[in-house]
């Protein structure tokens, strides 16, 4: 039985979200005007403003779904100790990559150029938390809520997000297999799952905006820093 949650409670976590939203729209928008090709290597041919404004609106219902059946949280007033742990996390991860690239395993064309990429990842950063997990894990864990009794309702959870996090691994990995080395393509999708499993984990320990801090913090140091550093001096 989850804890009862006031109409002054649903505002202020719907508020969090809604002014994420926006903000991630705005990037969006600022990215697509400035080169207008960058969201077509994830989203081909479709118009990045409506495929962001379709994904948002759903994902609201999605976590709300989250909070009421499994207890998950959009936003906790006051909660600097998971936006700290999240940034810190991200450090190791991003480190890891960038030793990784610097053994010529990527292309030069996998960053978007600065300063584009300022506005880009941290949209498509929330967007993809969307799509690779928060639709996943609602679809699963709220199937799986029948059973919640027999399993244990935080066995349950964390077979979900076990599971869950294949799903953004297999779509990374399939973009490496036949173009780089097979140590390349085990490291990355190594990587990449430990990646979704941690930001999933800080969702059920903290909140959502922890989790998208994890995101953001590594896109920021390993697309964002190291990109501009690998497309200006190595290519």
């Amino acid at each position: 039985m989850q804890p009862r949650t006031t109409t002054g409670q649903w505002r202020r976590r719907y508020a969090v979200y809604f002014g994420v939203s926006v903000l991630v729209v705005a990037l969006t928008a600022a990215a697509h005007s400035r080169r207008g090709t960058s969201f077509q290597r994830f989203l081909g041919g479709s118009n990045p403003l409506a495929v962001v404004l379709v994904v948002l609106a759903p994902g609201a219902l999605l976590l709300y779904l989250l909070r009421t059946r499994v207890g998950f949280e959009i936003s906790q007033s006051g909660n600097l100790n998971g936006v700290l742990l999240s940034s810190i996390l991200s450090v190791p991860f991003a480190a890891v990559i960038i030793l990784v690239d610097r053994m010529g395993t990527f292309s030069a064309d996998l960053n978007v150029p600065f300063p584009e990429s300022l506005a880009f990842y941290p949209a498509m950063g929330f967007v993809a938390g969307i799509l690779f997990l928060i639709v996943p894990l609602s679809i699963l864990t709220l199937t799986l809520n029948r059973t919640a009794r027999r399993l244990g309702r935080d066995r349950m959870i964390w077979i979900s997000i076990v599971a869950v996090s294949v799903i953004e691994t297999a779509y990374q990995v399939r973009f490496m297999i036949g173009h780089s080395p097979g140590w390349a393509v085990a490291c990355v999708g190594v990587h990449v799952y430990l990646l979704s499993l941690v930001q999933l984990s800080l969702f059920k320990r903290y909140d959502l905006v922890s989790m998208y801090a994890f995101r953001v913090s590594y896109y920021l140091l390993w697309h964002v820093l190291r990109g501009h550093v690998r497309l200006s001096l190595l290519f």
